[in-house]
Parts: structure tokens; sequence; C-alpha cells
């Protein structure tokens, strides 16, 4: 998918994306409690740049669980950044955060935070070497040792392994509230629209991107997360 098109369908999701995604809260769980524990090591008073922040859950999640921590929420869609204002300020930690609409490519600042997440983000980009510029971008903006946290749908999609698990996958997200026709779009994109590579491939770009001691800690069907260090 190109920018335009991803933001496009991103602003249609937006004030319906929690409710659609909800039954599939309990993978976010496990996600936040397990990255609770990669970043612990961070200094009590931490700045965290979360690209693609979304509708602000992974802040509030990440908020309340470190409670002195500040937030730059960065995301293309206007719709979903309005959506993540509403639940911040709901949730009292306004104060905490800034929120930026834009792509990581216009952030100005160098060596500023102590850490990054980008969770199902860079999965969109298709052109690998538009996936390291990303990936590079991020790392500019991280002080050095700062950590950087991704999800992304991943497997090597010429394995019959990855073929069973696309299957029992595809079980996972009819289980959530997507009508027919979402559900028959979804499953185009993770076809021809989607970036899905390999674990080896993934790391690789993150390593050329100035990134080192890859972790993968998390795994939910196609989902994987990893932890790397700024080099």
């Amino acid at each position: 998918m190109d920018k335009e098109q991803v933001k496009a369908t991103f602003d249609q999701m937006a004030e319906s994306y929690d409710e659609i995604w909800g039954k599939l809260q309990p993978f976010n769980n496990a996600l936040y409690l397990a990255m609770n524990s990669m970043l612990a090591g961070l200094p009590s008073n931490a700045h965290i740049l979360v690209v693609g922040a979304g509708t602000g859950t992974e802040i509030i999640e990440l908020a309340t669980y470190f409670p002195k921590w500040t937030f730059t929420a960065l995301d293309p869609s206007d719709a979903m950044m309005n959506v993540c204002k509403k639940k911040i300020q709901a949730a009292g930690l306004e104060s905490r955060c800034e929120f930026r609409v834009g792509y990581i490519e216009d952030m100005a600042e160098i060596n500023k935070y102590d850490a990054a997440t980008a969770l199902l983000v860079s999965q969109f980009m298709t052109d690998q070497d538009e996936r390291t510029a990303f990936f590079k971008h991020i790392a500019r903006s991280l002080k050095p040792g700062g950590v950087f946290i991704n999800t992304d749908l991943s497997g090597d999609v010429k394995t019959q392994s990855y073929l069973e698990l696309l299957k029992c996958w595809f079980r996972v997200l009819q289980g959530a509230e997507l009508t027919p026709e979402m559900f028959d779009i979804l499953k185009s994109a993770y076809e021809h629209d989607l970036g899905i590579i390999a674990e080896p491939q993934l790391i690789a770009l993150l390593q050329n991107a100035g990134f080192q001691q890859s972790i993968r800690f998390y795994q939910v069907g196609l989902i994987h997360g990893w932890c790397s260090t700024k080099a």
C-alpha cells in the first residue's frame, strides 16, 4: 500500500477502530506486558516516540506502568490522531503527551528519545529500501543506546508452514468485528499489499539501519515483536 492509501484506510476506520479489534485485545495485553519488561531498564523520566500511535491505547498502557514517562505521538491520520487525543485526555495524560500528525521522515529531532515504538507499521512498506530508510529515521531520532520496539507481520511466505499459519491467522481475524467486505480487503492486502518477510530479512534491515542486538520477545500468530538497541 502507498502512504495515501494507508492514510485513507485508517482515516475511515478511526472512529470504530477499537471496537473492530476489541476481540483481539488479549493479544495486545500480552504484548504490553512483554513490552513493559523489555523497557523497564529505561530512565524513570524517559521520553518515548510512538510511531503510528493509532488511537492511543499503547501510550495509555505505557504511561500507566511508567508514571513519569512522557510521549510524542506520531501518526499520519488526522482522524486517528483526533481519537488518540480524546482518549489521552480522558485518561488524564494530556500533559505528558505531544501530538504530531505526519511521518517519521518529517521529524527534525536527532538523538532526542530514549526509546521508540512502531507497532504494525513497517509491514505496510513493500519496498525494502523504503523500509530500511524508515528504520534509519527512527534510529536517528534516538539517543545512543536508545531502544526500539517494533512489531510486524512476519514469516517466510514461500514455506508450507507459513501457509498453514496464515490459515489459522485468518480464522483468528474472523473473530474480530470485521464486515465481510473488510475481511476481503484485509485478505487481499496480505496477499498483495503488505511487506511480509522472514525474520532474518527483517533483522538485516534493522542492522542496516543502525540497530543491533535485535531480540524477538513476542509472537502470536503472524505478529512478531523485536527489541533492538541503537548502535
